[in-house]
């Protein structure tokens, strides 16, 4: 759970069990003395404001054995193409290694580099892990 996302307590929700904000106060460790959570005020008879569905996406992690199969001819202009639309050197190597997640945008963004030379099929990468989505575009932070 990112730090400083907003969990939720609230036991009389109908939503409860759909909730990641719920299901991540369930979780809170019992050593975690403070954090953020949902204030009362965001529930009615419409629903919570700040409901989160529990929503996962597959992150992938390096792509090491990735041009096995690659002919030399293309390497090289495969791994400067993928290397500047993954920004550049440094988080290229960051992904390749599996240091740095890709997200499923990422992952097209390789396996499009590798289409466009024809190795469609040559995509795999080194391992696979699944993630909850954490929204931060609902939280408004008030003060007085």
């Amino acid at each position: 759970m990112p730090t400083g996302w907003a969990v939720c307590f609230n036991e009389k929700c109908t939503k409860r069990d759909e909730c990641l904000r719920h299901q991540a106060g369930r979780l809170a460790p019992m050593t975690m003395a403070t954090g953020c959570c949902v204030m009362p005020g965001v529930w009615s008879e419409k629903g919570c404001e700040l409901f989160a569905s529990m929503q996962q996406q597959v992150y992938a992690y390096g792509f090491s054995t990735i041009y096995n199969n690659v002919l030399k001819k293309d390497y090289t202009t495969m791994r400067k193409e993928l290397t500047m639309k993954l920004q550049n050197k440094g988080y290229y190597y960051k992904y390749m290694n599996g240091l740095l997640p890709l997200s499923p945008e990422k992952q097209q963004i390789v396996k499009d580099v590798f289409a466009s030379f024809g190795y469609e099929e040559h995509v795999k990468f080194d391992s696979m892990e699944s993630r909850y989505v954490f929204p931060w575009n609902n939280i408004q932070h008030t003060s007085n």
